[in-house]
């Protein structure tokens, strides 16, 4: 199979040293030329730096100049994101941008109508698009298992640090815009433009962080409401990291999105199902069936498909446009 010669920038944000691991892991599809570090002194690059210490590091001429590349994944700190994708499509290379791009929607829109006009891909890190427990629900509601979708329920809770709930400070939305932005997607894509959306983006004012680290937003449909929730400060929260999507026909409850597999990287992924034929015969005590997925790397699939898009042999499920409305909703949420 044909590679894709790939370089790295940056290594600032939260899921730049689980994207370098994954690239590294997968040299079938990439050939990973280096890596630029324009935030040496971010605490995510001293956490990890070991990561990094095998691979050549360039300047970012040096790297946007590489003879043959192919594309550039994009993993500086949230502020400068678009800034460095929009140098790479300047250049015709395909980009992978993680999650969830500027806080400027004029910008975002700017990059990535640049990357339409070029024909370029334009991923954005969004890893539960490939968990497989998301993906089967998905599946079943393009299948109508689940009926006409009343309801979503997302939360995607942790215990941050205080230093991390501080840095919260940097984004208007706070944790909506750092966390906030997986689940919006998901609900974005279950049930479509919200009538209205309604924020609660506040600050858990303890241990001195006046930061919005509490976060919520109620998006009302003309069948019902939906919410988002991402609390930083939480205890526990992870494993309560949960998606309920309920449906004229059925509900999926998946919880814990996320749950790691003791002493490892890898993740599983438990899901239930309890369709209206289970209520028929169980009533209220109905409990459906369970399904757990995995093991699986989060980052591994998600990465896979960036390099068979740039190779042709898979489309972009999520195209310019949708990318662009739902980072105009995203925006939305944060400032309102």
């Amino acid at each position: 199979m044909k590679r894709i010669k790939v370089v790295q920038i940056g290594t600032a944000h939260d899921h730049a040293k689980f994207v370098m691991d994954s690239i590294k892991k997968q040299s079938d599809v990439f050939e990973l030329v280096g890596y630029v570090n324009p935030e040496p002194n971010s605490i995510c690059f001293n956490m990890f730096k070991d990561t990094y210490s095998d691979v050549k590091e360039l300047t970012l001429d040096e790297a946007l100049e590489y003879p043959g590349l192919d594309a550039v994944i994009v993993e500086s700190e949230e502020h400068s994101l678009m800034k460095y994708a929009a140098m790479a499509i300047e250049r015709g290379l395909h980009i992978h941008i993680d999650k969830p791009g500027s806080e400027d929607v004029e910008e975002f829109e700017a990059v990535a109508n640049s990357a339409k006009e070029k024909n370029l891909v334009f991923s954005i890190g969004y890893m539960y698009r490939f968990n497989p427990a998301i993906k089967k629900l998905f599946e079943m509601v393009e299948n109508g298992e689940l009926g006409q979708i009343l309801s979503v329920e997302a939360q995607m809770n942790c215990h941050q640090s205080i230093e991390k709930r501080n840095w919260f400070e940097n984004f208007a939305g706070g944790n909506m815009f750092f966390l906030g932005c997986h689940l919006i997607d998901i609900i974005y894509r279950l049930q479509g433009e919200p009538e209205k959306v309604t924020s609660f983006n506040v600050s858990s004012n303890t241990d001195g962080v006046t930061a919005k680290d509490e976060c919520m937003a109620v998006f009302k449909y003309n069948n019902g409401c939906s919410f988002v929730k991402v609390y930083a400060n939480e205890c526990g929260g992870f494993l309560r990291r949960q998606l309920v999507v309920s449906g004229s026909k059925g509900t999926v409850e998946i919880k814990p999105i996320e749950r790691y597999v003791p002493g490892s990287s890898d993740i599983m992924t438990d899901m239930r199902i309890v369709l209206t034929q289970d209520e028929d015969k169980d009533g209220w005590n109905a409990y459906g069936k369970d399904i757990a997925f995995g093991p699986f790397d989060r980052y591994d699939e998600m990465m896979r498909t960036f390099a068979l898009t740039v190779l042709g042999e898979c489309e972009n499920n999520f195209d310019y446009d949708y990318e662009i409305r739902l980072h105009s909703i995203l925006d939305k949420i944060c400032k309102c």
